[in-house]
């Protein structure tokens, strides 16, 4: 490695009522991160690329970490439930048990982070 290069990292942010939390994800790039970092994620819970300088303690809680935004090169926050369409006829509902990340918000996931496939039909 090059003096003075500095490799990005991923890392997964706990986010919590009163503190946040930081963990590195070890993957070897974003779409991997998605899905090592997932089965640790709650829904609010953030994504981030970023160098190591990016990590911040929390002024008021010294024990915690957060990460500074303007310094990520990805930043996706996971999030649940999308409007849908029952096929054929086409008719709108809510479809509770998918899973997005905000940065890619097509690309609809189920509950062990794999590619949803079980939308509703018309009867």
């Amino acid at each position: 490695m090059k003096e003075g290069y500095f490799m990005k990292k991923y890392y997964r942010i706990s986010v919590g009522e009163v503190v946040n939390q930081v963990y590195e994800v070890i993957a070897k790039d974003w779409d991997d991160a998605k899905k090592v970092a997932f089965e640790n994620m709650e829904v609010g819970d953030i994504l981030v690329e970023c160098l190591p300088e990016a990590i911040v303690i929390n002024g008021n809680y010294p024990d915690y970490r957060d990460i500074e935004e303007k310094m990520c090169s990805e930043y996706a926050r996971l999030g649940k439930g999308i409007w849908a369409q029952r096929q054929p006829s086409g008719e709108e509902y809510w479809e509770e048990r998918v899973y997005t990340f905000s940065d890619a918000p097509d690309d609809c996931l189920n509950g062990q982070g794999k590619e949803f496939d079980d939308w509703e039909q018309d009867e």
